[in-house]
């Protein structure tokens, strides 16, 4: 939220641009949902999410996604579907963890 607040668009008495930035409309919606993003806006601005974790969905997508991607990354522990809180619709990840690789030979 405070990205938005600080980034309103500024103008000159003629209405030119002088300070590119969002609008008081945009900031507007913004406040209103209490900082949360849009799904849409939530993928632009996540790259993070899509490079560190394998499956996106909702949590019981990820809970029966999990057994299977363990498997496929050779991990050992059992790992909890995570919440992506910026997002206004309840949407979660399954993240590898680093420096895991996707198996490619047959299970151990």
């Amino acid at each position: 939220m405070l990205v938005f607040e600080a980034g309103v668009r500024q103008s000159d008495a003629l209405g030119e641009t002088t300070r590119a930035g969002f609008s008081r409309e945009q900031i507007d919606q913004v406040l209103e949902r209490g900082g949360k993003l849009s799904l849409a806006q939530l993928i632009c601005c996540q790259a993070v999410y899509f490079s560190a974790s394998v499956a996106f969905g909702s949590r019981a997508f990820i809970e029966r996604m999990e057994p299977i991607l363990r498997q496929q990354f050779g991990l050992k522990r059992q790992r909890e579907p995570q919440p992506i809180e910026e997002a206004e619709v309840p949407f979660h990840v399954f993240q590898r963890g680093r420096g895991t690789r996707l198996r490619t030979g047959p299970p151990d």
